[in-house]
């Protein structure tokens, strides 16, 4: 089997996928920013020290970039015109749900973005500067690292993408 990107979350939460991982797959490969490793579990950094199974991708400054002015473009397209994208998001003012500050508990860890994202969605009160990146909601953040619009602009391999929502 080929290798994989794994998302939305550094580890698998499920144990029995996590199981059939270690037998079945080549390699798995969350996309964990430098300073996301803190919040590794101790089981997890045992498979990574230990077995060939995951490996880490870290964002490069090019991915970054590519990221965030391809999801600019879309949210302002969103900002612009929201009617269209109500049943999308499950609620008819989604838009204020983004720019509520109670709404925002998803972390956009700062290498994954250049510094003109965060400028875009203070002016756009979307998020909330925090010391390891960018607070916004969870229609944000899935919007921003949705495979269509993330894992396919990594520029150095070719990815099969694996969600776990």
């Amino acid at each position: 089997m080929r290798e994989l990107i794994y998302y939305p979350y550094f580890e698998v939460k499920n144990r029995e996928w996590l199981k059939f991982a270690l037998l079945y797959l080549d390699k798995l490969d969350p996309i964990i920013p430098d300073s996301g490793d803190i919040f590794l579990s101790n089981d997890y950094t045992m498979i990574i020290n230990e077995t060939d199974l995951i490996q880490k991708h870290r964002p490069t400054y090019e991915e970054g970039r590519n990221a965030t002015l391809d999801v600019i473009e879309q949210i302002e397209r969103i900002l612009k015109h929201p009617k269209p994208f109500r049943e999308i998001f499950s609620y008819s003012d989604f838009i204020s749900r983004w720019k509520n500050n109670h709404e925002q508990h998803s972390i956009l860890f700062r290498e994954k973005y250049i510094d003109y994202w965060e400028e875009f969605c203070i002016n756009n009160q979307l998020g909330q500067i925090t010391d390891r990146g960018l607070m916004v909601s969870r229609d944000i953040a899935n919007i921003y690292m949705t495979p269509a619009d993330y894992f396919f602009r990594l520029t150095d391999k070719i990815f099969d993408i694996i969600l776990d929502f």
